[in-house]
């Protein structure tokens, strides 16, 4: 059964990162809100173990595992949903941030979904999901003669 995968670099440590795409922070202080604006509702806790109900139709039930800032795992509680799972890898130049789906339909069902995909959604994943992240963590380019820079008056 084939995997999909992204991976991309983020610039920001791998603490900041896992915390802003995940809502759980590296120091281990969660917080219940900022856990549930990622994930939906949550329904239940057993230590580092989340099971939350997504807002989006049909209300997907995921349970969530967390461990930071290296991976989080989470565990779609249904047949026809894909697992997902982040990793944050520190690297020379801030984080790499790879998230693999597991998709958990079998035979010809799992290919067809991995070349649709490839087709279809490799580009909205990237734009809704990934590119959000990394400008996030850009710094937008402004050189202190920009910023002081004023326009001139217009006399009449």
């Amino acid at each position: 059964m084939p995997n999909i995968m992204f991976r991309t670099l983020v610039p920001g440590s791998p603490e900041q990162v896992y915390e802003y795409v995940t809502g759980y922070p590296a120091s281990g202080r969660v917080s219940r809100k900022a856990l549930e604006d990622k994930h939906g509702q949550l329904i239940e806790q057993d230590g580092d173990d989340y099971l939350f109900r997504e807002d989006a139709e049909g209300g997907i039930i995921w349970r969530c595992s967390y461990d930071p800032p290296r991976r989080r795992v989470m565990r779609a509680q249904g047949y026809q949903w894909a697992d997902r799972i982040d990793y944050f890898e520190p690297s020379g130049e801030g984080t790499l941030w790879t998230i693999v789906w597991e998709p958990k339909a079998i035979g010809i069902r799992s290919y067809t979904q991995w070349i649709m995909f490839h087709i279809r959604g490799k580009s909205q994943v990237q734009a809704s999901l990934i590119m959000p992240v990394v400008e996030h963590f850009q710094q937008p380019p402004t050189s202190p003669a920009r910023r002081t820079r004023r326009r001139p008056k217009r006399r009449r």
